[in-house]
């Protein structure tokens, strides 16, 4: 009777340790079949605008399939954003073989007139034009001065005079964004004086020395004292250098 359940159990050892190995060689095959189906992904964009897929995945096109499989994304999120109108990136693997890229871009507030031409983010991140820039309705930062090697591509410019001007103009799209909506220059003038110009008529405004926003706050009141008769395209010339007033020069008809 004992070699009898002795023969059931060493029986049962051997079923047992026939599921388990096929168990592994079937885990295995799995897990084969679902890295080769990354041999070749399918990368999915989203969030982008600006920078069309086919440049970002060209800019995948040298990460090998093993490094796609890592885990944590590390290559493939750090070759992303090294684009310079990348501001972040978020890299998920979906079943069967999509690859889910989730990007935040920059957002150009400003084109600088140097050479050669840039733009400017919110936070003064420099980025390269490209053919599409003059298609954002964004104002020409012009006669600044400018120094090209403090002016990298895709990190922030430390130049104060650009930095001052970035904090203007993002204050001004945020408070006031009906005149930067309608903004087509922002300038220095020949009397080291900051101007304004408007895309309609268009308009001089005469700010001064200086980015005071107590300026833009007179400017801003005025127009809503003359909202109901006036524009401030009526006007060819808006001057705020005196103290609590405006000065202006109406256009002729």
């Amino acid at each position: 009777m004992r070699r009898f359940f002795t023969k059931i159990a060493t029986a049962l050892k051997l079923i047992v340790l026939f599921a388990i190995i096929g168990l592994v060689i079937a885990g295995s095959l799995a897990w084969s079949i679902y890295n080769e189906s990354f041999a070749n992904p399918n990368f999915i964009f989203s969030g982008n605008s600006i920078i069309d897929d086919a440049e970002y995945q060209i800019y995948l096109s040298k990460i090998t399939a093993t490094n796609l499989l890592d885990d944590d994304f590390t290559e493939l999120a750090d070759k992303i954003e090294s684009h310079p109108y990348v501001a972040g990136v978020r890299v998920s693997k979906h079943f069967p073989n999509n690859v889910l890229v989730e990007i935040s871009e920059r957002y150009p507030v400003a084109l600088i007139n140097s050479n050669p031409l840039l733009l400017v983010d919110n936070i003064s991140t420099v980025l390269p034009f490209r053919s599409n820039s003059f298609d954002f309705q964004i104002p020409i930062i012009s006669n600044f001065d400018i120094d090209s090697k403090a002016m990298p591509l895709g990190e922030q410019t430390d130049l104060p005079n650009i930095v001052e001007a970035v904090a203007f103009l993002n204050r001004l799209k945020i408070e006031y964004p009906q005149l930067y909506d309608n903004l087509s220059e922002f300038r220095i003038n020949d009397h080291a004086e900051y101007e304004l110009i408007l895309d309609d008529e268009p308009t001089k405004i005469v700010i001064g020395n200086s980015m005071a926003w107590s300026k833009i706050l007179i400017l801003q009141e005025f127009e809503r004292n003359i909202r109901s008769h006036k524009n401030l395209s009526d006007y060819v010339y808006l001057d705020l250098r005196y103290n609590n007033q405006v000065i202006t020069k109406e256009r002729r008809v």
